[in-house]
C-alpha cells in the first residue's frame, strides 16, 4: 500500500503519479506565466542623472528660500531700528 493523506484514506501509486503530473503541470504553467509577464524597462542612466539634477535644484531652491526668509527678517529688523531711531 502507499502513503496515507488522512487516516483511512490510502494513496495508491497511481494517485501519487497523478499528483506528480499535476504538480509538474502547475510548475510548467507558472514558468509559462513568468515568461509571458512583461519585463521591467531597462534603467536609463540619463534619467538617473536628470533625477539627481532635479534633486540638487530642489535643494538649492530650498536653500535660496531660507536665505530669502533670513534677508526678509534682516530687512524688517533694520526697518524697525530705523523707525525707532526716528521716534527718538
Amino acid at each position: 500500500m502507499g502513503i496515507e493523506i488522512r487516516e483511512g484514506f490510502p494513496v495508491t501509486p497511481e494517485m501519487q503519479e497523478e499528483m506528480r503530473k499535476l504538480i509538474d503541470a502547475a510548475r510548467s504553467a507558472v514558468a509559462d506565466l513568468q515568461a509571458a509577464a512583461p519585463q521591467p524597462a531597462p534603467r536609463d542612466p540619463d534619467r538617473k542623472r536628470q533625477a539627481d539634477a532635479l534633486v540638487a535644484i530642489a535643494k538649492s531652491l530650498g536653500a535660496m528660500q531660507l536665505t530669502l526668509q533670513s534677508l526678509q527678517m534682516d530687512v524688517r529688523n533694520l526697518l524697525e531700528i530705523v523707525k525707532n531711531r526716528g521716534a527718538q
